[in-house]
C-alpha cells in the first residue's frame, strides 16, 4: 500500500537547501499491511550496488531499503535503519550498509548489495514502527525521502540526480559547467564529505594552466561539488568535465631569460649550486 505526496512548497527543505523533499505517507490499514516506494532497476549478476536515500523522520522514524524480485539479490537483501537511534541494522544478505548524519535532521542512508542475478530488481523504501514493516495504520503519518539513487560500487557517492535517463559522474575532481573564466573555478567529483579537499598554497592543473589555491575550497556533503579560488585567473574556459589534476599538477614552463640555459661545472663535470628561473609558457 503506497502514498507518495508532494509537500507544499516551502515546507520541507531537502539537504541541498531547496523545497523539494517529498513525505511517504501512510494509508489506513487493518489489518496490517506495508507501507512503501518502489522503483524497478535491472541489474547485472555478480556486481555490486549501493541503494541510498536522504531521509529525515516525521510522525515515524524507522525505515527499511530493501532490493529483491526475480533471484536478482539473495534472500533478506535489506537494512533497516533508526533515524532516532542513528543506527542500522542489515539483513543477511546485505554485503553491508551506513547511516550517515548530516544537518538539519536529515540522514543518508545506504545499502550495499550484490546482485546474484542479471533481472528486473525492485527497489523498496518500507515505513517502520517497532521494527516491523507491516502494521495497522490510521494513515496520514510517514517521514520525508529525498535523492534515492541506485549504482554501481561498494558505497554511495554523491548524489547525481536523474529522471529517467541514466547519468554518471567523474572519476576524480573535474569542471562543473562549460564558459568559466576568472578566478573562480565550479568543480565537482569530490567526497561529498563537508570537508576541504583544497586548502590555501595547493596548486592543480586544468586545460594546460598551472594554478595555486587561495582559499579552503569545501565541498558540500551532498552534491560533492566545491567552488575553488585561484591565481592567477583562467586565461581560457575549460570544458565541462574537464579533469582536475590536484597530484602532481604540471604546466609548461619556459626560463625567463636565455643566460640561464647556462651554467658551471668543475673540473671533474660535477654542477654545483644550479639555479634558474622560469614561469608559464602562454602560448
Amino acid at each position: 500500500r503506497v502514498l507518495f505526496r508532494s509537500i507544499p512548497a516551502g515546507t520541507q527543505t531537502a539537504p541541498d537547501g531547496t523545497n523539494t523533499a517529498l513525505n511517504l505517507y501512510e494509508d489506513a490499514t487493518s489489518p496490517a499491511d506495508t507501507h512503501y516506494a518502489l522503483q524497478n532497476i535491472t541489474v547485472v549478476n555478480a556486481t555490486q550496488y549501493a541503494y541510498s536515500a536522504f531521509a529525515k523522520a516525521g510522525g515515524r522514524s524507522q525505515l527499511r531499503l530493501e532490493q529483491l524480485g526475480s533471484g536478482s539479490f539473495p534472500a533478506n537483501t535489506y537494512a533497516d535503519f533508526d533515524l532516532t537511534a542513528k543506527t542500522v541494522t542489515p539483513g543477511s544478505g546485505a554485503d553491508s550498509a551506513t547511516i550517515t548524519e548530516l544537518s538539519a535532521g536529515w540522514f543518508r542512508c545506504s545499502l550495499m548489495a550484490t546482485a546474484s542475478a542479471s533481472a528486473l530488481a525492485t527497489h523498496r523504501i518500507y515505513l517502520m514502527t517497532g521494527g516491523l514493516t507491516s502494521y495497522i495504520s490510521g494513515g496520514g503519518i510517514g517521514l520525508a525521502l529525498w535523492g534515492a539513487q541506485v549504482e554501481v560500487g561498494a558505497a554511495a557517492s554523491p548524489l547525481v540526480p536523474t529522471t529517467t535517463v541514466m547519468a554518471s559522474r567523474p572519476v576524480g575532481p573535474a569542471v562543473k559547467g562549460a564558459g568559466q573564466i576568472g578566478n573562480t573555478l565550479e568543480t565537482w567529483g569530490w567526497p561529498a564529505d563537508g570537508a576541504a579537499p583544497l586548502t590555501a598554497g595547493d596548486y592543480l592543473a586544468i586545460g594546460g594552466e598551472l594554478k595555486v589555491v587561495t582559499a579552503a575550497a569545501v565541498a558540500d556533503a551532498v552534491y560533492g561539488q566545491a567552488s575553488v579560488t585561484i591565481e592567477p585567473p583562467l586565461r581560457a574556459a575549460p570544458a565541462d568535465n574537464a579533469a582536475v589534476t590536484i597530484i602532481n599538477p604540471t604546466a609548461t614552463m619556459m626560463l625567463t631569460g636565455d643566460d640561464q640555459a647556462a651554467w658551471d661545472a668543475d673540473a671533474l663535470g660535477v654542477v654545483r649550486g644550479l639555479s634558474f628561473s622560469a614561469m608559464e609558457a602562454l602560448a
